[in-house]
């Protein structure tokens, strides 16, 4: 019977002590994020790292318990060797595709897979970008022409596939054209605002999954077989 007793007002200690702990780092109010022209859209306590997760503006980092530190990049599990930031991107920074308004984009191909693309040919990583899509099989790329660059010659890549092409291999776009379809240039930003895209060029691909930056074919079919 002792031991029994004892048993019990050991594991309610443990019980008390991990329940106290629980409610300290819940009830602790979390550090200011003071990062210029940074959204906030979640903050959480990651208890393995003994930091603060922070999401928004398509990325996740990590902030010291005191907000003073930030730690922006890849953080690895030694043991493991397993990409702990790559991975929580993974989980948090996912988009319903279907939300996304297509009838804005310029459609490239007539495959079945869909990847949704926002881009503009005055940026050269996003002219590698589309090289790299001509290399995939079976996709339709839905280009989000993004208002970076010259406005006249963006509006006119919206109008003409011609005009499209020439502009991300780089060349200079004489003819200026407007069409029904330029005034979705307008209409972009606000989408960009909507899915915390502010980087270019960035992709979303069917299954939710955002990818920032220049990625090459390979990467791109890896990913969407996630």
């Amino acid at each position: 019977m002792k031991k029994r007793s004892l048993s019990a007002v050991i594991t309610a200690f443990i019980i008390a002590v991990f329940s106290i702990s629980i409610l300290l780092y819940a009830g602790d109010k979390p550090p200011e994020v003071k990062l210029p022209g940074f959204a906030v859209k979640s903050i959480q306590f990651n208890r393995d790292l003994d930091m603060y997760e922070v999401v928004g503006n398509n990325m996740v980092f990590f902030l010291s318990k005191d907000g003073r530190y930030a730690f922006i990049g890849d953080i690895l599990d030694t043991k493991t060797m397993k990409n702990i930031t790559e991975e929580r991107k993974r989980e948090l920074l996912r988009v319903d595709f279907s939300k996304l308004p297509l009838e804005y984009a310029v459609r490239i191909g007539e495959g079945k897979r869909r990847i949704a693309v926002f881009s503009s040919p005055f940026c050269p990583w996003c002219r590698k970008l589309h090289e790299e899509f001509r290399k995939m099989k079976d996709v339709s790329v839905y280009v989000f022409v993004s208002p970076f660059g010259d406005r006249d010659t963006l509006r006119s890549i919206m109008c003409s596939r011609e005009l499209f092409d020439l502009a991300y291999e780089g060349k200079k776009i004489e003819k200026k054209v407007t069409c029904e379809a330029s005034a979705n240039l307008d209409r972009i930003q606000p989408v960009m605002s909507e899915f915390g895209i502010s980087a270019f060029p960035t992709m979303i691909l069917e299954n939710g999954r955002m990818i920032a930056g220049f990625v090459t074919a390979d990467r791109i079919e890896k990913e969407m077989a996630r």
